[in-house]
């Protein structure tokens, strides 16, 4: 009976430092599951609210687009005029005004259109920077957390430089604008970082490990939707197997 207790306490023994392990990384797994969350939802809760100004950047834009058509043709027509005007001096001085007037008009509203669209990429490019530093201060919260057991820190955190995915129909003055060829591709915001997990000196006699975990999220806009619904999805998934 004695020897039979013995056993079962020696059992317990080498099973102990493998149970301890499993809790331990159990316990990092729950930890790390949660930073990973905030990352998560904080970039794709921020990239939607850019998105949403990029949409009214872009309704902004075209609506622009019926006085730019409106302008070509108004423009178009002074210069049949004008030559017709050809032979007759007040005529031609009053076509040559005409056209003359109807040509600062698409000048200010080349102006407007090129305007509107420096301010919706600066806008965009100070969001990003923004959600940039978010995503950091998170990176860096969680690792002072966890720095007794753990390095948990955020790397090799990247986004994608977007701006508005429009163009041009021709390279005139005052154009008419569309959306790019790639559009939803093009107009994706896109982050990308790894959570790198370094075993600590206070648990490596039992638990030694490193560990990267890639993490991003991307959101984009869907033209083809008549409400223009804001489409986020995930880049890649979020769970990989650690490489050691």
């Amino acid at each position: 009976m004695a020897c039979q207790k013995g056993f079962v306490a020696l059992h317990f023994i080498c099973v102990l430092p493998l149970m301890l392990a499993v809790g331990f990384g159990l316990y990092l797994f729950l930890c790390f599951s949660d930073s990973t969350t905030e990352m998560t939802q904080t970039c794709l809760r921020d990239q939607i609210q850019i998105q949403k100004n990029i949409k009214s950047s872009l309704r902004n834009l075209f609506k622009l687009n019926s006085r730019a058509q409106h302008l070509r043709v108004q423009y178009h027509t002074a210069q049949i005029r004008r030559i017709a005007a050809i032979g007759n001096p007040p005529a031609l001085a009053a076509a040559q005004a005409h056209l003359e007037m109807i040509y600062a008009e698409r000048q200010i509203l080349d102006l407007q259109q090129k305007a509107l669209i420096k301010m919706a990429n600066t806008q965009i490019a100070w969001d990003q920077q923004t959600l940039n530093s978010k995503l950091l201060l998170i990176g860096a919260r969680r690792k002072k957390d966890f720095q007794s057991f753990m390095l948990n820190e955020v790397t090799d955190l990247r986004f994608k430089n977007t701006r508005l995915s429009v163009t041009p129909h021709d390279q005139d003055i005052a154009p008419t604008y569309s959306f790019s060829s790639n559009f939803s591709e093009d107009q994706a915001l896109q982050f990308t970082w790894k959570l790198k997990i370094v075993s600590q000196k206070a648990v490596a006699h039992f638990l030694s490990s490193t560990s990267q975990f890639p993490q991003s999220c991307s959101t984009t806009i869907n033209p083809q939707e008549v409400t223009w619904p804001i489409v986020f999805r995930l880049v890649k998934s979020p769970w990989k197997l650690p490489s050691s």
